[in-house]
């Protein structure tokens, strides 16, 4: 087992109860990645439930609450409180609701951190729900998804909202093989990766179909989607990368 396998390991297998100064040390040495988030405390909590939604979204991992960006172990003074403030705009913005435990870890005095464990959902996708009044005294409600990228969060797009959301409902895809499908198979025999945007300059096709489309191939497990910051890319899975 190479060290990535390791830290992997651990991150999926070790439990809220099994939590304690140990491993969130452990967690600043490795620094923040695909399953690992810090925060020096929830003065932004607006801001934090989008890393909630983002690994729920993705793969889950850590939330940490008294941690550094560069990893210093600063706990809060007031845990609880802190605690209060986050679950607060979680009960209010995120749909569905994500499995996740909170759990307190003593530092020194009074100080803690507070530590959440976010589970990969089975319910995907998670989202932001923001309502707003438009000029015509209209409410509107917002819906924004964030998935987990490296160390990033970033919005989920149209394609990959839709890509959760079939998956999610353990229906059984078959893929039907037609014009579209082959116009966006041949753009790969020249690129590895490509883009929707890609796709519609090179195939013809309108952005909505497109769009469709690559949906369609990565349901079918032709295709692999491979989330960006701003832009999405896509992958044939033959090319040596399986599904997602």
């Amino acid at each position: 087992m190479n060290n990535k396998e390791k830290q992997r390991y651990i991150l999926d297998h070790t439990s809220p109860e099994e939590v304690d100064l140990s491993f969130i040390a452990q967690l600043a040495e490795w620094g923040e990645g695909e399953k690992i988030e810090f925060k020096r405390k929830v003065n932004h909590p607006e801001k934090i439930i989008n890393e909630i939604v983002a690994l729920a979204n993705a793969k889950g991992g850590w939330l940490v609450i008294g941690v550094n960006d560069d990893g210093h172990l600063s706990a809060c003074k007031y845990a609880q409180e802190e605690a209060f403030a986050l679950e607060a705009k979680i009960n209010a913005h995120i749909r569905p609701v994500v499995d996740m435990r909170r759990v307190y870890v003593p530092l020194s005095g009074t100080k803690q951190f507070v530590v959440y464990r976010i589970y990969e959902s089975k319910h995907k996708p998670h989202y932001i729900l923001e309502k707003r009044l438009t000029k015509n005294k209209k409410m509107l409600q917002i819906k924004t998804g964030y998935y987990r990228v490296e160390d990033k969060t970033v919005k989920a797009s149209r394609e990959l909202w839709l890509i959760m959301q079939a998956r999610s409902r353990n229906a059984d895809f078959q893929l039907s093989y037609g014009e579209e499908e082959a116009k966006v198979m041949q753009l790969f025999r020249k690129k590895e990766e490509i883009s929707l945007e890609e796709v519609v300059i090179q195939s013809g096709l309108s952005k909505r179909l497109a769009s469709d489309t690559l949906v369609r191939l990565v349901l079918g497990n032709v295709l692999r989607i491979l989330p960006g910051e701003g832009k999405d890319r896509y992958r044939a899975v033959e090319s040596g990368l399986s599904a997602d």
